[in-house]
């Protein structure tokens, strides 16, 4: 009983050292300071030592952008027919007709891979955005991918993976290409593939990675790329990407917040003593185990007095059990 207290002891310190490990558990003790240090600074006269308490814009915005909204660079436009001109979707179908879903890229499909990239290139995002079919399900474009094929279309994404590579000598003019992998709420563990030439100001980069964007831009394919288990296929898509705000957690109350704090460490304390004073509880069950004891220790101290009280036996030959004895010495 008694290591069984201590282990449930140390599982319950284990918990309460986990979660003073967690900084959010101690943002209660400086909440406050900050917070009344910022409400006494006014705007003109802060000291510079208190300014890393505030978070500074990120150049000018403009005058009827929302408070800490980071500006949008204005879009460089490079004038080109895009798929709404008659003559330039027949020759883009035209083109269509090389591409193998399922695969990776090839050559033959890089005339029509540059083709998107002058369309994304030559029109706002905006303006794409309004004409794009909106949160398509994975399915539609995996399993019709020939009816989506140069369709422009607008996905939420989940990025989880940003890599780029300088481009060869294009038709679209691009320097620079931006691959980017993430899902949608709908596709969950299936992947897009997008491509860009240009990132949102300070969106991040990097193998592991983990934001939010709204991509706008036109279906090109199904690829096929390897994955550790299996042959796998992402939808290919190219065109322009909008960052959005990742969804953080809510601001805490720091009373709230200390409270809950203290009520962790009564219940814990209050836990422990409970486990700390098992052992000397006089449940019933242990008085009862504690009498069958005291039952068998004074019945065998009958047996052994009722023994020793009983003369030696003889052995069937009329001699006694002493005799026996020396006859042996």
């Amino acid at each position: 009983m008694r290591l069984m207290s201590a282990v449930f002891m140390l599982i319950i310190v284990g918990a309460m050292i986990s979660h003073a490990r967690k900084p959010s558990t101690w943002n209660w003790l400086v909440e406050d300071v900050n917070r009344e240090i910022l409400a006494d600074d006014s705007d003109g006269d802060r000291p510079a030592a208190r300014q890393h308490l505030v978070q500074q814009p990120i150049g000018p915005a403009p005058a009827d952008a929302p408070a800490g909204a980071v500006p949008v660079p204005e879009e460089v436009l490079i004038p080109n027919p895009i798929d709404t001109d008659p003559e330039e979707w027949a020759a883009a179908e035209d083109q269509f007709r090389d591409i193998r879903d399922k695969s990776p890229i090839s050559v033959e499909e890089m005339p029509s891979y540059w083709r998107l990239f002058r369309w994304s290139r030559a029109q706002k995002r905006a303006d794409l955005d309004q004409r794009a079919q909106r949160d398509l399900f994975f399915t539609q474009l995996w399993e019709q991918p020939k009816k989506y094929r140069g369709k422009p279309v607008s996905l939420k994404l989940h990025v989880r993976r940003v890599l780029s590579f300088d481009a060869p000598e294009n038709s679209a003019g691009v320097k620079k290409v931006y691959e980017l992998w993430g899902v949608t709420d709908e596709s969950r563990a299936h992947p897009y593939v997008v491509l860009t030439d240009e990132l949102p100001p300070g969106f991040p980069e990097g193998a592991a990675v983990d934001a939010d964007a709204r991509f706008t831009g036109y279906f090109l394919k199904i690829m096929g790329y390897e994955a550790s288990d299996a042959q796998r296929g992402a939808p290919l898509l190219i065109g322009k990407l909008k960052g959005l705000p990742s969804a953080g957690l809510p601001a805490r109350d720091p009373k709230a917040a200390r409270q809950e704090f203290w009520q962790s460490v009564i219940i814990g304390l209050v836990v422990i003593g409970i486990l700390a004073a098992l052992p000397y509880i006089p449940w019933p069950w242990r008085k009862k185990a504690a009498s069958v004891r005291q039952v068998v220790i004074k019945h065998s101290e009958d047996e052994a007095e009722e023994w020793l009280s009983k003369p030696p036996t003889g052995r069937g030959d009329g001699s006694s059990g002493s005799d026996a004895d020396r006859s042996f010495q």
